[in-house]
């Protein structure tokens, strides 16, 4: 929740809502999601180093799959 709505509205959400159970968008949703910002920081140019390290690490998959992510096409892009 906090990639998608930034760590203080996350929290101010979770505050609101706490103890009820919410209906949220399935887990494709949230990869697109995930898939989209990984794009835009790994084309962003902000990174130094190794891009595809830096996001696997930053997002919890191993360098192959941040790559396999760069290469795919979705429609947030």
């Amino acid at each position: 929740m906090g990639l998608l709505l930034g760590g203080q509205d996350a929290e101010r959400l979770c505050a609101h809502y706490a103890g009820t159970a919410l209906d949220l968008p399935g887990k494709y949703f949230f990869r697109a999601v995930r898939n989209h910002h990984l794009r835009q920081e790994y084309h962003s140019g902000t990174l130094t180093g190794s891009r595809a390290d830096h996001l696997a690490l930053k997002y919890g998959l191993s360098r192959r799959q941040v790559l396999n992510v760069i290469r795919q096409q979705c429609h947030f892009d």
